[in-house]
């Protein structure tokens, strides 16, 4: 943290004169619109442009009969969002969080169906897209919301476009593209937890008309929200090989050091030919997630080993620090050519990661640990080629084809005690344990979707996808070390090989019952990618597991009136999966199995209302009522199916609630004072997947506050997110010790925004 000041200090100068010399050319309020930005009235609501249909015309997501919440890049400014779980609960039934042992690595989930644990050979129930490429591998897909163009967070089985491991919906975000006109925008934070941000974007045209291109550095830095009591040790690894703690680290729990770098390159060599390269170098450091034994266990804790419980709410007591580092590189290139009576579409991507981590496990001895020697590094490359066309006005369709290729290599290591086992504390032991794998996937896909438009206002579509992937896993289960350190650990491979297929369709019809009012519906199939479980330690552990089957009916109302001063959106699912996959604990494995079949049923609601033009509300509503029908294998295993088909699934709270106000006051001519409030709810629900009293979340919500003042090309934003203090569970890990991780405290900070 020393060298932010100056770091901070030479970008804020940098983009002061780099803005005197666009102030002389044209400010950012007037340059040209991006492609898709919001489109609409001045006056009233505007449009989204999304670009969910993958159709030969941009769509407006009011337009598209998908369950799909679309946020735009002043959305997303307006909510100081960090990252795009920051921006997760506008979504009605969505629930984003990060893993606990694995920091930067995703569990997302949506209308109850998600992942369950952070083991990297597990697929997503949830994808993420960025720029149009489908990530693989969860590891470092929390992206950082700065630049980014607008989020499409759609909610139930995307199959036919988006592919496999998309059960529960998807996240699809875009980068901003560079603007014709030159232009410099920047945003530097100052916030408590000494927060440092700076963030710097630079576009223009290279060859004009011909060549745009556009480059964003960003860094953000805060220390830890949590203290640790016992003052923390700093984990040494390959980036700090002095052992030493950064400046002000120590006794601080879950630090941020972040940088990016976002390149993107626009080529325009006729009037049908666009090709857009979308670049972005992440270098993401940290101490880990900060855990602390679960409330009801402390007085284990004490009797065998006098421990001592915190006594604060942000505070832990834990033996050392934990370690993240996140580095991936990601190229993609989307290459679009209009045929005449047609556009040709080719996304081409690939992905690099390379994760290393060390976690604690929230107490001042060793119970569970993963200490230096975490590694995890994943490699993809994928191709998706389509054609879309517009016949008529009767008739059109989108197809293509889709390749992707994955190669995922795992280095784990644990310290793991056998505390509940041996209630004797002078019998305590610990095991060193590690594991190996190589994980390689193959899958192949094509699709279709088809539109007829009978007679005007009525659409009938159908679709569908047929997919085949392979799998094949070289591996040597966790086991003990037999040697000192992590000498002497398991070094018989196996290898295992695994192929499916599947075929997705989709049918729906809509109608447009006046202009700006349509009602839709649709059924829908889709799957999740059968998998094998790298966690194991014996052979039947590993799998693989079935694919996860959903098949979805689906019927909504998008409506746009008062001359555009109103918005309300709502639709009903009721969807039924088979073979779900769940991760349990057998023990201290973690076991992934299918678990049997569960149906999901809800309604959500979306209303945005501007009744006056200084006046936006915004607000939603979800409720998903979810049980399982039928349940298989180990999960029943010592309950009575009675019991078991009781429990609840895993983050689905039964109802998700969400509303801001926002307000704008003209202050002179060239002025304006905005102050917007969100207040975020949802009811109760379990952080694990055998609702263990440990993993109880009660009902919540978090309250966020802005005050933003605007002029000319510049603005000040004082903000708060969180601001009572709510402390709540985000995830736990139940093995040997229940321990929890929480979310963040109360924030607060002041940002200087500039735009010329």
């Amino acid at each position: 943290m020393r060298n932010s000041t100056a770091i901070l200090s030479a970008l804020l100068g940098a983009t002061i004169l780099s803005g005197q010399a666009a102030a002389q050319t044209q400010s950012g309020a007037d340059r040209a619109a991006a492609p898709q930005e919001q489109t609409g009235s001045d006056t009233g609501i505007a449009d989204i442009i999304v670009t969910a249909q993958k159709g030969a015309n941009a769509q407006s997501a009011q337009s598209v009969p998908v369950a799909i919440t679309a946020l735009s890049a002043e959305t997303i400014k307006a909510a100081q969002a960090v990252n795009i779980i920051d921006i997760s609960h506008m979504a009605p039934n969505a629930n984003f969080t990060s893993a606990a042992t694995l920091p930067g690595f995703s569990n997302y989930s949506i209308r109850g169906i998600g992942v369950s644990g952070s083991t990297s050979s597990i697929d997503p129930a949830v994808n993420v897209v960025v720029d149009g490429m489908v990530y693989d591998f969860q590891g470092g897909t929390i992206q950082d919301a700065f630049d980014l163009e607008g989020v499409e967070i759609l909610r139930g089985p995307q199959g036919i476009l988006f592919g496999r491991n998309t059960t529960g919906g998807a996240v699809s975000l875009r980068s901003r593209r560079p603007s014709d006109q030159f232009g410099v925008q920047a945003e530097f934070t100052l916030g408590n937890y000494k927060r440092y941000d700076g963030a710097v974007s630079i576009e223009g045209p290279i060859v004009e008309d011909t060549i745009l291109a556009r480059l964003t550095v960003l860094h953000r830095e805060r220390e830890g929200y949590f203290k640790d009591n016992n003052g923390g040790s700093f984990v040494p690894a390959p980036f700090n090989p002095s052992g030493t703690a950064p400046d002000g680290e120590t006794g601080r729990i879950g630090s941020v050091d972040t940088w990016v770098i976002r390149p993107t390159l626009v080529i325009k060599p006729t009037d049908t030919l666009d090709i857009a390269l979308f670049g972005e170098v992440v270098d993401m450091g940290g101490n880990g997630n900060a855990a602390r034994v679960v409330t009801g266990y402390e007085g284990l804790m004490r009797s065998r080993f006098g421990y001592t419980p915190p006594t604060g709410k942000w505070e832990t007591n834990q033996n050392g620090l934990g370690y993240t580092s996140i580095k991936t590189q990601r190229l993609v290139g989307e290459v679009n050519l209009d045929v005449g009576f047609g556009k040709i579409t080719s996304v081409t991507g690939y992905r690099h990661v390379n994760y290393q981590f060390a976690f604690e496990d929230g107490l001042p001895f060793r119970i569970l640990e993963f200490p230096r020697g975490n590694i995890i590094r994943s490699r993809q490359f994928s191709e998706e080629l389509r054609f879309a066309s517009t016949f008529s006005d009767t008739v059109d369709f989108v197809a293509g084809f889709y390749f992707d290729r994955h190669r995922l290599s795992v280095q784990e290591r644990r310290y793991q005690s056998n505390v509940l086992a041996d209630p004797n504390a002078a019998t305590y032991f610990v095991t060193n344990r590690q594991g190996n794998y190589v994980q390689k996937a193959e899958a192949y896909a094509g699709f279709a979707s088809v539109n007829v438009h009978p007679v005007d206002g009525l659409t009938l579509s159908a679709g569908g996808r047929y997919s085949w992937e392979k799998k094949q896993l070289h591996i040597a289960p966790l086991g003990v070390c037999t040697g000192p350190g992590f000498t002497g650990c398991p070094s018989v491979f196996s290898d295992y090989e695994k192929s499916w297929d599947n075929f997705s369709p989709k049918l729906g019809a809509e109608y447009t019952l006046t202009p700006g009012v349509m009602a839709y519906a649709s059924w829908t199939k889709g799957f999740r990618s059968g998998q094998f479980n790298g966690r194991a330690t014996t052979a039947a552990q590993l799998g693989p597991v079935d694919p996860e089957m959903a098949s979805s009916f689906e019927v909504g109302f998008k409506s746009t009136f008062w001359q555009r001063k109103a918005r309300f959106n709502v639709s009903a699912f009721y969807t039924k999966y088979d073979d779900l996959q769940l991760t349990i604990l057998d023990g201290a494995t973690q076991v992934l199995q299918n678990a049997g079949a569960a149906t999901f049923g809800g309604i959500e609601a979306e209303l945005t209302l501007k009744p006056v033009e200084p006046l936006e509300l915004t607000g939603s509503f979800g409720w998903t009522d979810s049980k399982y029908d039928r349940l298989d294998g180990p999960f029943a295993a010592n309950l009575t199916v009675q019991q078991s088909l009781k429990k609840e699934l895993l983050k689905a709270p039964e109802f998700t609630a969400y509303g801001s106000a926002a307000y704008t006051a003209e202050i002179g001519s060239d002025t304006e004072l905005t102050g917007r409030v969100a207040y975020s709810w949802r009811s109760h629900f379990y952080v694990d997947v055998l609702n263990s009293p440990a993993a109880y979340q009660k009902a919540y919500g978090t309250l966020d506050l802005s005050l933003a003042v605007k002029r000319d090309r510049y603005s000040l934003t004082a903000f708060g997110r969180n601001v009572t203090g709510v402390q709540y569970k985000d995830l736990i890990n139940t093995v040997v010790v229940p321990v929890q991780f929480g979310g963040e405290p109360a924030t607060y900070g002041l940002t200087l925004g500039l735009d010329f």
